[in-house]
């Protein structure tokens, strides 16, 4: 069992669990799209489910419980179970259901991890127009390239070599498109 807490704060998704997590936005919307767009083959029962049905569904243990705080101070939630029987249940609050639901979303849902959601490219991330000095160490060797006046150019020159300013500008471009890896 796993749990994933979201919460909506000026515009941007976020973890409960670990609120200085950086998250992915279009990751987390791809979450909510899923669970919007996850069907529900059969309602079982519409309402609160006394603990009766709850027996008669034998849900056991959550495979995932999920709580998304919206804007307007609302709070939806939902766990996600398999029962005996193999049968994909959702146990929803507000409006209170419990509903078998589609394989397929179940399971899509339920790989969901917090750490996936993370924004892979944000430890990366700089304002390339502020960098001012690069210092790349190469098989042993330091180079050490400053920018001035637009220009940049490279301490190290021999021979009169010259900084080609687009090539090393096409690095930083590439350095900050970098995402860190799962």
């Amino acid at each position: 069992q796993h749990k994933i807490s979201l919460s909506k704060r000026d515009g941007q998704w976020m973890s409960l669990e670990k609120p200085d997590w950086k998250l992915d936005q279009s990751k987390v919307r791809e979450v909510l799209s899923l669970l919007e767009t996850t069907n529900i083959e059969e309602y079982l029962v519409e309402g609160e489910a006394d603990s009766e049905k709850l027996k008669t569904y034998a849900l056991g243990e959550p495979k995932l419980n999920l709580t998304v705080d919206l804007d307007d101070n609302k709070r939806w939630s939902s766990q996600l179970y398999i029962n005996k029987d193999k049968m994909h249940i959702a146990k929803v609050q507000a409006p209170a259901l419990l509903a078998k639901i589609a394989e397929f979303g179940f399971r899509k849902l339920t790989d969901v991890q917090l750490d996936g959601l993370r924004d892979r490219q944000e430890p990366l991330n700089y304002n390339k127009n502020e960098v001012k000095r690069v210092l790349l160490f190469l098989g042993g060797q330091e180079l050490d390239f400053t920018q001035k006046e637009e220009k940049w150019t490279w301490q190290n020159a021999r021979d009169g070599k010259v900084l080609d300013s687009e090539k090393l500008n096409g690095v930083l471009s590439r350095v900050r498109n970098l995402s860190v890896a799962s």
